[in-house]
């Protein structure tokens, strides 16, 4: 049961195309989980919502949501359908609070017709000295409307959105 869960996650949470959403710290957007984790737990389970994505819906039986929201990790991925071209977005509402928190509540992904379109920035590293470690977590690193050029602020007591405002 936990694989399948694994595999359902990445197949509904990632790009048109199981291709990763560069979410958070990740780092590769044209990485495609199609053919590796959702194809392999999908033969392997005979799972039907992982046969449809794994197999472009010439196996098993298309998801009946299009929508999905995650409560643990606060997110929201919304596409139209299932291919490889399917308008997608992703939001998320985490508060920014955890060791890899970004200030960006929000902020949106964006992705139609085979195109990202609105990308989160990914990873840059994480010494909390490094001025690109500080723009990569902040608001205006990410698709986010900011109010009177104030980021967001994180519940971290050691995170720094002073050192950004005016950036």
């Amino acid at each position: 049961k936990n694989i399948t869960d694994l595999a359902k996650f990445l197949a509904r949470t990632c790009l048109p195309g199981v291709r990763e959403a560069q979410y958070g710290d990740s780092n590769g957007v044209t990485n495609s989980y199609k053919n590796q984790a959702v194809q392999f737990v999908a033969d392997w389970t005979e799972d039907p919502e992982l046969l449809y994505i794994a197999y472009d819906g010439k196996k098993g039986k298309e998801p009946d949501f299009t929508s999905y929201y995650y409560p643990v990790g606060k997110f929201f991925v919304m596409r139209n359908n299932w291919d490889d071209n399917a308008m997608y977005l992703h939001t998320n509402a985490d508060q920014g609070d955890g060791a890899h928190s970004h200030w960006d509540d929000g902020s949106v992904i964006v992705a139609a017709y085979g195109n990202y379109l609105l990308a989160d920035v990914g990873y840059l590293g994480y010494l909390v000295d490094n001025l690109p470690h500080r723009w990569q977590i902040s608001s205006r690193g990410h698709n986010v409307v900011e109010i009177n050029d104030y980021c967001q602020s994180s519940r971290s007591p050691n995170t720094m959105d002073t050192a950004l405002v005016g950036m």
